[in-house]
């Protein structure tokens, strides 16, 4: 009597399941290393409201309120190895800032998930810091000069005392309009830092020679 064994054909379901406890295991498994390397470097994982979900790759950002370092891990062609990112500091609008030029590549590098976490953290200080560090300071300056900018920006703006919505328009539109459409007037501002632009649409002739004359602009001064 022959005997055969049947072999059971995995149900779509079965696949998707297995495949999603296999994902977790490792992503628990990366998240764990990636804990104690953070620990190494002196800093701490950045919590997000995905931090618990269990990903197709694991990507976990590491601060130390200064350095922005983000790791990605079991991944598309990553075989076994994480992502070190240099990462930055955020506008104060929630923005994301990039410092690296047209053309510059952010620097990263690439790690085996077998190290050790000592080995690890000593390799981006190796490695990762000495491309990353000018482009951190790089960031914190256009952040700065960013933040200067808005508050002349918003104060510029409160002095005039023409913008309703001080912290959101930095372009106002005013209007006076005669009996005839030839007689009306406009002028658009606009509010950079510290400088005011106008744009004004006018037929009276003498408010704006009164105009150019307040800005020291007649008589004498040369035209192009």
């Amino acid at each position: 009597m022959n005997t055969q064994t049947e072999q059971k054909t995995e149900t779509w379901e079965e696949s998707r399941k297995r495949e999603e406890l296999e994902r977790a295991k490792k992503h628990k498994s990366a998240i764990a290393l990636i804990g104690k390397v953070a620990k190494c470097l002196g800093m701490h994982i950045v919590k997000s409201p995905h931090t618990n979900d269990v990903p197709h790759f694991t990507g976990v950002t590491i601060t130390d309120n200064e350095r922005f370092l983000f790791i990605r891990a079991n991944g598309y062609q990553l075989n076994g190895r994480m992502e070190v990112h240099g990462s930055y500091p955020r506008y104060a609008d929630g923005s994301y800032c990039q410092p690296c030029g047209y053309n510059e590549a952010n620097p990263k590098i690439s790690l085996s998930l077998s190290k050790t976490p000592e080995q690890i953290a000593k390799a981006i200080k190796a490695r990762l810091y000495p491309a990353y560090e000018p482009l951190l300071t790089k960031a914190n300056e256009m952040i700065r000069s960013n933040s200067n900018y808005k508050e002349k920006t918003k104060n510029t703006k409160e002095e005039l005392g023409i913008f309703p919505n001080t912290a959101d328009e930095s372009t106002a539109y005013l209007y006076e309009r005669g009996e005839e459409i030839k007689e009306s007037n406009s002028c658009e501002v606009k509010v950079n830092g510290s400088t005011i632009s106008l744009d004004v649409r006018t037929s009276d002739i003498k408010a704006v020679k009164e105009l150019l004359k307040a800005l020291g602009l007649l008589p004498g001064k040369a035209v192009r």
